[in-house]
């Protein structure tokens, strides 16, 4: 049983805000449970755990809610631009990538089909359809937002 080989979980964080928060709360906090996530960010303990799965998946923290390497460097060498560097973490996921760079390049394309295409053959063990639907419009939104505070720079 090797962890690095371990799937990861599809993020259920809808909120690409708290998903930042978290990590930062995680990297002052080390190993803080899920009750004292869920207190700090003001959700119910299901939720801090999408929300700390998140940051498992993006590889920010590890299964023992510790900062990661690439955590700690983000808060060490770029501390002014913590959210670019998340962000930056997820446009370089080989899933969420995708996404995004049809996001990008074409306006009008039907992205949440896309999504669960991807979906679809990236976690082939995820049967129910509406699952499917939920985490691919996950990534349609953090794709979303990433591209909205682009194009506001």
């Amino acid at each position: 049983y090797n962890r690095l080989i371990m799937k990861k979980t599809l993020p259920q964080a809808n909120d690409l805000n708290k998903v930042i928060d978290v990590m930062t709360y995680i990297y002052y906090h080390p190993q803080s449970s899920y009750e004292d996530i869920a207190t700090y960010i003001g959700f119910s303990k299901r939720q801090a755990q999408y929300y700390v799965d998140a940051c498992i998946y993006l590889n920010l923290v590890d299964e023992e809610h510790k900062p990661t390497n690439i955590c700690m460097d983000i808060f060490k060498n770029n501390p002014a631009n913590i959210t670019e560097s998340v962000y930056e973490r997820i446009i370089l996921d080989d899933l969420i990538g995708q996404v995004f760079a049809k996001a990008f390049a074409f306006t009008e394309y039907d992205l949440d089909n896309f999504a669960q295409e991807l979906v679809t053959i990236y976690y082939p063990e995820i049967l129910s359809t509406a699952t499917i639907e939920r985490r691919a419009h996950n990534i349609v939104l953090w794709c979303k937002k990433i591209i909205k505070s682009l194009s506001l720079k």
